[in-house]
């Protein structure tokens, strides 16, 4: 057993032993810099003596003496002052990246410890870290100091002056409460009917007014409704009612209280819109960064909540117990509002949280970005909050084709393949997981040279010079989203009229009392039992020159990667 004595003595031992190297280290770093110091000594000595020995062969007039004594004299007491300078340039990215860390990371960061009874902040002292947070911060800088920023701001200021003095034209509702959380609000704006060069698609039926709803991006921690009027300007131009809400930010709002904001905007402009002048029934989304992150993963919720629903219902079809059980689901999915969008424009969205972090981390903002704490720091909420991964869960809804009817059936993604803040495989992703769901009509397209921010700056300003095609894009995509929706009714009423018997005339035209308004034209192409888009397409341009003016292709069941 070894004794009291004995383990005091190994713990000398062991303290000795490990304090060696560190005595060693420090006496060799002390002759580096004795040695270091000793060398600045001599080559300072040569210097000295060589423009001394230069000095002395020259002719100096009385005013050059004076200068070089003088100089002499000051530039010891110049290099003293200076070094404080120099130290403090250097220890400047240091400082900025600290302040960043102090003004964005503190909140609900688990790495800040506790001594003394004080939480203490967390601040990095890696200077590769230090190094990422400046590159970012710069590169952020330099993106607002030359792009776009000003000329919106001087739009801004010159939209709210003009609203103050509004007279008739379009109306315009300011801080309308929608019933968000944490006081949100939203504005809409009306189109003034009177327009004679519109280029908007109205309805037949009531001569209303296709909705665009627009979500801003921040990272869910910033953003304001008021930053994003000139978009309502440019979609006016083109005939659009447009909608712009707040919703809930963080840290004082939750991802479920910004779901439920986007929920209830859709749900409100739905109820409401049509006091504006829009058809509820062509209620479109546009939304950006975060934005577009929430909106679909509304949508993506929605159906999960439906299918599962219609589902279950199903199954209790089959209890003699239960009297007509499908009638409440198919009621209830009847009555839901969010699959009936007609359109989702989503740009540069971060559809899948764990796979953004790990791209954050290589940037070396990950601690800077509330994203994790936003999202619980766990893979189980990453999946539950990614849009990407709850489509790949939903495999049983999609092979019991259930899915697919209960999100909206227009999607047009929108990315910039240099995008430095969301990458572009991104929107890959969830453009091949929408593609595996059964979605009829999906269009990715990716620009070459827009960064992150730039397609939203083009919305405010269709015209700046070097501005991208998106406003053209936008009225490319709805015009196809006309035709799909004219093929799929056409389909419609071809399989009701094969239900009930109708007959086939000579020419393999449909009873034109079997479709509606928009499908009695195109009865020509039922002479094709079962036609493809292309194919109806190719009919309806023998039937009316007018349809010529639309792009041409098949948009039937479209999956299209534009470059």
């Amino acid at each position: 057993m070894t004794s009291s004595s004995g383990r005091h003595a190994s713990y000398g031992a062991q303290k000795s032993a490990a304090a060696v190297p560190t005595t060693t280290a420090a006496a060799a770093a002390a002759s580096a810099v004795r040695s270091a110091f000793s060398a600045y000594v001599d080559v300072s000595e040569r210097t000295i003596f060589h423009l001394g020995s230069r000095l002395r062969g020259m002719k100096l007039n009385r005013f050059q003496k004076l200068f070089l004594a003088a100089a002499l004299v000051v530039s010891p007491l110049l290099a003293h002052l200076l070094l404080p300078f120099w130290l403090l340039l250097l220890a400047m990215p240091y400082l900025l990246a600290w302040y960043l860390y102090l003004a964005y990371a503190q909140l609900k960061n688990p790495k800040r410890r506790r001594f003394l009874g004080i939480l203490w902040p967390y601040l990095p002292i890696d200077p590769v870290r230090i190094f990422q947070v400046n590159y970012a911060f710069w590169d952020f800088v330099d993106q607002y100091a030359t792009g776009p920023p000003r000329e919106v701001a001087f739009k801004l200021y010159q939209d709210m002056w003009r609203q103050k003095r509004l007279r008739g034209g379009p109306k315009i509702s300011l801080n309308v409460d929608y019933g968000g959380k944490n006081g949100t609000r939203l504005d809409i704006y009306g189109t003034d009917v009177n327009r004679p060069n519109h280029v908007a698609y109205l309805s037949e039926k009531e001569n209303r007014r296709p909705v665009v709803i627009f979500f801003y991006g921040g990272g869910w921690t910033s953003g304001d409704k008021s930053l994003y009027s000139p978009i309502s300007k440019t979609l006016a131009a083109r005939g659009y009612v447009t909608v712009i809400p707040d919703y809930s930010l963080w840290p004082r709002g939750t991802p479920e209280d910004m779901l439920h904001d986007v929920r209830k905007v859709i749900e409100w402009t739905h109820a409401h819109v049509r006091a504006y002048g829009g058809d509820p029934a062509n209620i479109n989304l546009i939304a950006h960064s975060a934005g577009a992150h929430l909106c679909v993963l509304v949508m993506i919720r929605n159906a999960m909540r439906l299918s599962e629903a219609c589902l279950n219902s199903r199954l209790a079809s089959l209890s003699p117990d239960r009297i007509d059980p499908l009638c409440e689901a198919e009621v209830a999915a009847s009555e839901d509002v969010l699959h009936k969008v007609h359109g989702m424009i989503m740009i540069s969205g971060p559809f899948d949280i764990a796979d953004h972090l790990e791209f954050e981390s290589l940037r070396g903002v990950e601690e800077i970005s509330c994203m994790a704490r936003l999202f619980g720091h766990n893979e189980h909420s990453f999946a539950e909050a990614s849009p990407t991964r709850l489509l790949q869960q939903c495999r049983r809804y999609i092979e019991a084709g259930e899915f697919a009817r209960h999100l909206p059936h227009n999607w047009l993604l929108l990315h910039g393949h240099r995008d430095q803040v969301v990458p572009f495989s991104s929107s890959l992703k969830l453009f091949e997981a929408l593609d595996k769901s059964g979605i009829d009509h999906i269009v990715l397209k990716t620009y070459e040279e827009p960064d992150h921010a730039k397609l939203i700056f083009d919305l405010m300003l269709p015209e700046r010079e070097h501005s991208s095609d998106f406003d053209v894009e936008l009225c490319d995509f709805f015009a196809r989203c006309r035709k799909v929706a004219r093929y799929k009714r056409w389909l419609s009423a071809s399989r009701k009229a094969r239900e009930a018997g109708a007959v086939f005339g000579a020419a393999g035209g449909l009873d034109a009392a079997a479709m509606d308004d928009d499908a009695a034209g195109t009865a020509a192409a039922g002479s094709l039992a079962h036609p493809s888009f292309k194919e109806f397409e190719e009919s309806l341009e023998e039937q009316a020159a007018s349809a010529a003016a639309d792009p041409a292709g098949s948009y039937g069941r479209e999956k299209r990667l534009m470059r």
